[in-house]
């Protein structure tokens, strides 16, 4: 447990618990620990859903959705960023509408194009940066995808 954990644990907060189980799910994530990291993010919705906090609730389930999303779990990524935009747009929050429909329609889910040949907006930001003519390793680098990412679309 880290200093900021037991701070945590000791407050007695448990919207500071919930927080924090973001980036320990994260760091889980990136040790190569995908149970364990999935294991913190469900546990950090569990926590922060009943203590009526939406802004805290809506960015945790946003993170989720987009860890979901990368690790390849479109449709569970999909139900998240549902459940994040209903928070947000019963906020009013509808920049971060935006946000979840973005991330929703880059996965191939959610709101659905509107005629077949239209690009979802990761592929019009793919598109506009191969159009610099850049690489696509360096398309990857300059969004923060990964290169197979690239290539595929």
């Amino acid at each position: 447990m880290t200093g900021a954990e037991e701070t945590a644990t000791a407050s007695g907060l448990a919207s500071l618990q919930a927080k924090l189980l973001v980036p320990r799910g994260n760091l889980l994530l990136h040790r190569g620990e995908p149970e364990k990291g999935i294991r913190c993010l469900d546990e950090a919705v569990e926590a922060i859903t009943p203590l009526g906090m939406p802004a805290y609730e809506g960015r945790i389930l946003y993170e989720y959705g987009q860890i979901l999303r990368r690790l390849g779990q479109r449709r569970r990524a999909d139900d998240i960023f549902s459940r994040a935009s209903e928070t947000f747009a019963a906020m009013g929050a509808r920049h971060f509408v935006t946000l979840c429909d973005r991330e929703r329609r880059a996965g191939g889910l959610g709101p659905r194009r509107t005629r077949p040949g239209d690009l979802t907006p990761q592929e019009e930001q793919i598109a506009g940066v191969v159009a610099t003519g850049a690489t696509n390793r360096e398309v990857a680098r300059e969004l923060f995808l990964s290169t197979k990412t690239v290539e595929y679309h």
